[in-house]
C-alpha cells in the first residue's frame, strides 16, 4: 500500500507530489470524479501539517491521508441516501416525484450506481470496469447493467455476497457460540469447522447454479465433506474439500433445515429448543416472527430430579397457561417438527439428551399443525408444507435481500417492489439469480 500510494517513490518529497498523490488517491478514495476543489484541500492539509505542525514530508502525508479516510466520502456511499419509507411518507402534500420533495427519488449517477452494485455483490469498490463504464455513462443501459451482473457473481469477488448475506440471514455469524455438553461425545473441532461452512458452500452452490430458492426449504443434495457425512451417515464422502452430495429420503436432510451448524445454535447445548427452532423458520424463512412473550411467561425449564418428559411434554404442560398457549399455538409447530434433530444437529428417533442414552429414550412425536390447517406427522410432510407457501418464503427473501442490497428497512411504500420481486421469481422457476438481477433493475435501486 506504500508503494502504491508513493508510486513515484520515497525521494520525492515536492508539492506537486504531494498534489499528484492526491490526484490519483482521492477518486479511489471517494469512488467517483474529484474536483480540484476538492484535492486543494488536502494538499492544503498536508503543508499546513509541514509549515504550522513542523513534521517531515511523510508524517505530513499521514495527516492528509487522515483527512482522506475520516471524511464523509471516503466513509459512505457518496450521496447514496438509503431514506426510509417512513420518512418520506411522512412529508405529506407533497409529491413524491417532485425534485425539491425533501426525501424524493432522484436518480443514483453511474458512479453511486457502481459503488451500489459493487457494494452489493462484491462487499467492496467498483473495479476498473466499472468505473470505465460509469465514465461513459453506459451503466445504466439494461444490457450492459444485466451483463456486469452476470460477470460479478462469475467473479471470485462474489464469495462476499455469500459471506456477508448468507452468513447474517442463516444466523452462520453465531455459529460456534453454543457449546455442546461432553455427552454429546461425536462433536468435536472438526465437526464444528465443517458445521460453520456448509451453509455458505451450499449458498454457493445455489448461487453458482442458478438453482430455485426453494432449495434453501428442501433439497436432493447437500454440499458437505467428509467429516459431516460421516455425522450425516452418508457413505462415500471422502476428504476435507466440500463437495455437492445426492441424498435420498433416508437421509432425512436437504435444504437449511438440519444443518448441523444451525441445529446445534438453535440448542441450548444440553437440549433441543423448539421454540428457538420455530421462531428462527418463522422469522428468517417466512419474515412472520411471533410476538415477543409477556414478560412473565417463564421458560421451559430442565427436567428436575425424578421427572424424565420430553421437550415437547414440558411444552404441553407450558402450554396449559393461557398466557402462553396464544403465543404457542403459532410458534410450536415449526419447531418441534425439526425435535429429530439433535442439539448438535444428529438423526435421532428417540429423545436424547439430558441423561437420555440409546434406547432407553422415548419415541419422538414430531406431528403439528399449521395455523392455515396443514397437518404434518413426519418431517418430510412439514417439509412438504413448508414448501406449500413457497410465495412466502420468497417474499421473506426478497425482502431480505432488498434490505441487504439498499441498506435500509423495508417499508410499505416498498409493497410494490416487494410484489414485483414474488412475481419475478415466479415467472423464472423461483431461481435465485432472477431476484438479483431484478433487485438491480429496480428503481428503489436506482434512485438515491
Amino acid at each position: 500500500s506504500h508503494k502504491t500510494l508513493f508510486f513515484a517513490g520515497d525521494e520525492r518529497t515536492d508539492d506537486g507530489y504531494v498534489r499528484e498523490i492526491f490526484a490519483r488517491f482521492l477518486p479511489r478514495a471517494y469512488r467517483r470524479p474529484v474536483t480540484d476543489e476538492e484535492i486543494d484541500s488536502v494538499v492544503a492539509v498536508v503543508k499546513d501539517a509541514q509549515t504550522t505542525g513542523k513534521l517531515s514530508f511523510h508524517d505530513a502525508m499521514r495527516v492528509g491521508l487522515q483527512r482522506v479516510l475520516c471524511s464523509p466520502g471516503f466513509l459512505f456511499l457518496d450521496n447514496v441516501v438509503f431514506r426510509s419509507a417512513k420518512a418520506r411518507a411522512s412529508f405529506h402534500g407533497v409529491k413524491g416525484d417532485d425534485p425539491q420533495h425533501p426525501f424524493a427519488e432522484r436518480k443514483a449517477t453511474d458512479y453511486q450506481l457502481a459503488s451500489r452494485l459493487s457494494y452489493f455483490l462484491w462487499s467492496t469498490m467498483p473495479d476498473d470496469e466499472l468505473f470505465k463504464l460509469a465514465a461513459a455513462g453506459r451503466l445504466r443501459d439494461p444490457a450492459v447493467l444485466t451483463a456486469q451482473v452476470q460477470r460479478m457473481l462469475a467473479d471470485p469477488k462474489s464469495e462476499q455476497f455469500v459471506t456477508n448475506f448468507a452468513g447474517q440471514w442463516l444466523s452462520v455469524r453465531d455459529y460456534g457460540a453454543i457449546k455442546p455438553a461432553a455427552e454429546y461425545r461425536d462433536y468435536d473441532p472438526p465437526l464444528e469447522h465443517a458445521s460453520q461452512h456448509e451453509p455458505f458452500a451450499f449458498f454457493a452452490e445455489v448461487l453458482n447454479k442458478n438453482l430455485p430458492i426453494t432449495s434453501f426449504i428442501d433439497s436432493d443434495f447437500l454440499v458437505i465433506n467428509e467429516r459431516l457425512a460421516r455425522h450425516y451417515g452418508i457413505a462415500g464422502v471422502k476428504g476435507a474439500e466440500f463437495r455437492r452430495v445426492r441424498i435420498g429420503p433416508e437421509h432425512h436432510r436437504g435444504g437449511v433445515l438440519g444443518m448441523a451448524g444451525l441445529m446445534t445454535y438453535l440448542a441450548d447445548g444440553t437440549r433441543t429448543l423448539p421454540m428457538r427452532r420455530g421462531t428462527w423458520v418463522l422469522r428468517e424463512l417466512l419474515n412472520d416472527p411471533p410476538n415477543n412473550p409477556p414478560p412473565n411467561a417463564g421458560e421451559i425449564q430442565p427436567n428436575t430430579s425424578g421427572k424424565n418428559l420430553t421437550v415437547r411434554q414440558r411444552l404441553e404442560l407450558h402450554r396449559r397457561d393461557d398466557v402462553c398457549a396464544s403465543c404457542h399455538a403459532k410458534l410450536d409447530p415449526y419447531g418441534l417438527a425439526l425435535e429429530n434433530y439433535d442439539a448438535i444437529g444428529a438423526w435421532r428417533e428417540r429423545f436424547n439428551g439430558e441423561g437420555y442414552r440409546g434406547s432407553n429414550g422415548p419415541l419422538l412425536d414430531v406431528s403439528g399443525r399449521f395455523p392455515n390447517g396443514h397437518t404434518f406427522a413426519t418431517l418430510e410432510e412439514y417439509k412438504s408444507g413448508l414448501m406449500a407457501q413457497k410465495d412466502k418464503f420468497a417474499r421473506a427473501l426478497a425482502i431480505k435481500m432488498v434490505t441487504y442490497a439498499l441498506g435500509r428497512p423495508v417499508g410499505y411504500t416498498d409493497h410494490k417492489l416487494i410484489e414485483s420481486l414474488v412475481g419475478t421469481l415466479k415467472k423464472n422457476d423461483y431461481r435465485i439469480q432472477s431476484l438479483i438481477h431484478a433487485i438491480v433493475a429496480s428503481e428503489a435501486f436506482n434512485s438515491k
